[in-house]
């Protein structure tokens, strides 16, 4: 079938009277591969501008370009897994905050031009390839508007597409990997970064004597301080460096505490008679009354082991008696624990300028005992009989804790309450039923957990408030006491190993839009690749998409004298200057088209070519 012939006719007109035209025909034509009619008559009448090609290598600009986008889009993933979890303020260059959306805007724009540049160089491949096999124009004019989205998605519309306009949709399609790769990196408010490092604490490890003796007599800056505290149970302050730790840290440190030995719950008969070795030891001589039985009770007292007679290694007991059954009779359980004073190795946690200890008593280290600490005798003889630091801790135990709940076993309800604590406030804590009304009914939990966590905790306080005392006299009493106390307060200044956490604001990454970046950034070149792909094998000497490349390739009458290869070459010489006006004109059907018109310099003839 041949192709149908096309005459490209021009006007030549009177510069000086533009009515004045004639009519001639170049004879140029694009022809049918199988048509061979009056070619004689064509060769002798027609100047022919033939598109004489010829086979060279791939062009390397679009591959280029496709092998780039590849590069930076794995440079974009690379600044997004370096973002994560990193601070907002790491990102900087000299003093300029860039932050990673920035980068990750740049290398979406330049892959951009970049798919711009390989689509519109496959583009030219695959038009003039189709020229050079042989096509129809209406195919060669949908191939050109197929380069550019518009003309893709109309050809796309009214079912005249081709593999190029689908091409350019998938680029188009492919622009959404700057919106995707910046949704990918977002900020997170509550970053949890670790942190680890030394700090330098201050915890007694030994409590000089003089400390817990003036400071029991209410002395603000010694124990009568630290116990305020206990009392409003503030927190504990100390100082450690914030930018180390980070806002919460954990980690061990050595003071001063207790080595507590407590024995396994043991158990005492329900007995009301007046020679009952339940009330006689758990039941004070006041509330002694009739059958009144103890049914809770908590206290500490001194203790000396009878192989140690040194008197200073003394302990301390405390002990808990309590009703865990409901009913009168039974028996009552008991749970004793023993106190030495010790050098305890504590898990601590620091955050906000404040510490505190762990959970519970059993999560300390004891280290060493430690002999008490007392006044010399020789310089208070009075004092070294009526108090020690052992009796100061059984006292304060006893002022904090000793509560006595007594019951009576007959048709009276209720019964005589005691104690040093006469608020009962661990007997409130831990019963099971009325304070006010108890009776064979009303049971209590075991204590002992919660009381020596408490005097762990007083402890630890005191050891921290006496670290931090700065005028030594105050601390040891006077200017005697200070060089036998100085020998013993060398070691309170600590280097702690902190394991941490600090709270930052950073970035992260979220993965499925990350997935999805990545994929609208490679489907450009997944689009593009197989145009390249099924040219390889008759890649041709390219002509570009400019409007007078394509006219000179088509023989157009305005470049009848080109002679060069190409039009860059024509164009930069002295032809090049020739000046051309696009006007309208009526055609010979009264209809307007548009012609270019050459304006000669002389006087004289210009061409317009419709």
């Amino acid at each position: 079938m041949a192709t149908p012939r096309v005459r490209p006719s021009y006007t030549r007109v009177d510069e000086n009277d533009p009515t004045r035209t004639s009519k001639t025909s170049t004879g140029v034509e694009l022809r049918s591969l199988h048509d061979q009619k009056k070619t004689d008559e064509v060769k002798r009448n027609t100047k022919v501008t033939p598109l004489t090609f010829q086979l060279t290598s791939l062009p390397l600009q679009g591959p280029a370009a496709l092998l780039a986008i590849i590069l930076l889009t794995g440079a974009a993933v690379g600044v997004l897994l370096a973002s994560r979890g990193s601070p907002i303020e790491r990102w900087r260059v000299q003093n300029v905050q860039i932050q990673p959306q920035v980068w990750l805007s740049v290398l979406s724009t330049i892959m951009d031009g970049l798919a711009m540049f390989a689509v519109a160089k496959a583009a030219e491949m695959t038009y003039w390839c189709a020229a050079a096999r042989g096509a129809t124009l209406r195919k060669m004019y949908y191939l050109y508007e197929s380069h550019f989205i518009l003309g893709a998605l109309k050809n796309l519309f009214h079912f005249r597409g081709d593999g190029l306009a689908v091409v350019s949709v998938l680029c188009f399609v492919s622009a959404l990997r700057g919106p995707l790769f910046q949704r990918a990196s977002t900020v997170d408010g509550n970053t949890l970064r670790h942190t680890d490092g030394k700090q330098e604490l201050k915890v007694a490890q030994l409590i000089p004597p003089n400390f817990l003796f003036q400071g029991s007599v209410g002395n603000p800056l010694l124990f009568d301080g630290a116990y305020n505290a206990y009392v409003e149970r503030k927190p504990i302050n100390i100082t450690y460096s914030e930018k180390e730790c980070g806002d919460k840290c954990e980690g061990r440190v050595k003071g001063y505490g207790f080595e507590i030995k407590c024995s396994d719950v043991s158990y005492i008969p329900w007995d009301n008679s007046p020679d009952s070795a339940l009330r006689k030891t758990y039941q004070g001589p006041d509330t002694s009354i009739g059958t009144a039985v103890p049914i809770f009770n908590s206290s500490a007292d001194l203790s000396v082991e009878a192989e140690v007679p040194d008197e200073q290694q003394r302990w301390f007991r405390i002990t808990n008696l309590f009703k865990p059954e409901s009913g009168c009779g039974g028996n009552l359980s008991i749970h004793k624990c023993a106190l030495h004073h010790a050098v305890v190795e504590y898990g601590v946690v620091l955050s906000n300028g404040f510490l505190s200890l762990s959970e519970n008593w059993q999560d300390d280290s004891v280290l060493f005992q430690t002999p008490m600490w007392s006044f010399p005798t020789a310089s208070t003889p009075d004092l070294a009989e009526t108090w020690s630091p052992t009796a100061h801790w059984a006292s304060w135990f006893n002022i904090e804790f000793n509560e006595e709940i007594d019951i009576y076993t007959g048709d009276t309800e209720g019964g005589p309450f005691s104690g040093s604590n006469m608020r009962y406030l661990l007997a409130k804590r831990f019963i099971h039923g009325d304070i006010n009304n108890v009776s064979c009914s009303t049971t209590f939990e075991d204590p002992t957990q919660f009381v020596l966590n408490r005097l762990r905790e007083i402890a630890f306080r005191t050891a921290v408030a006496a670290a931090n005392v700065t005028d030594p006299v105050i601390l040891f009493g006077n200017s005697e006491l200070v060089q036998e106390g100085l020998s013993r307060a060398l070691n309170w200044t600590q280097n702690v190993e902190l394991i941490g956490q600090r709270r930052i604001v950073a970035y992260t990454v979220s993965i499925p839009y990350l997935a999805c970046a990545i994929a609208c950034s490679l489907l450009a070149v997944v689009a593009i690749v197989p145009l390249y792909w099924k040219a390889r094998s008759e890649i041709l000497v390219l002509r570009s998409f400019n409007p007078l490349d394509v006219a000179h390739v088509f023989g157009a009458p305005l470049l009848q004298d080109v002679r060069e290869k190409d039009m860059e070459s024509y164009v930069r010489k002295y032809q090049g200057l020739r000046r051309v006006r696009y006007s309208s004109k009526e055609s010979d059907n009264g209809e307007e088209v548009g012609v270019v018109r050459i304006l000669p310099e002389d006087r004289g003839t210009a061409a317009v070519a419709e």
